[in-house]
């Protein structure tokens, strides 16, 4: 969900599936990162475009737990182990 001016919407991250979301992190560009549990990480741009990023795109893992954007603008990313 995501609320404006007391307004609130459901907010679709990826495909309409619903996602639990753990972590969010915003980017020097003011684009979103999106970590789910169970989902892997969504970059969401200022313009709405959505990118998935996940175990088939080099993710160890799709059950994110933090996520930190440093000050040279790169993301990190922490999952759980197994």
């Amino acid at each position: 969900m995501h609320c404006r001016d007391g307004q609130c919407a459901q907010a679709i991250v990826g495909d309409t599936d619903p996602k639990i979301i753990s972590a969010l992190a915003e980017a020097a560009d003011g684009s979103w990162w999106v970590g789910t549990l169970g989902s892997g990480v969504y970059r969401i741009g200022k313009n709405g475009a959505t990118k998935e990023y996940d175990e088939e795109s080099g993710l160890l893992q799709n059950n994110i737990r933090c996520l930190l954007v440093d000050d040279q603008d790169h993301l990190w990313v922490g999952t759980k182990l197994d």
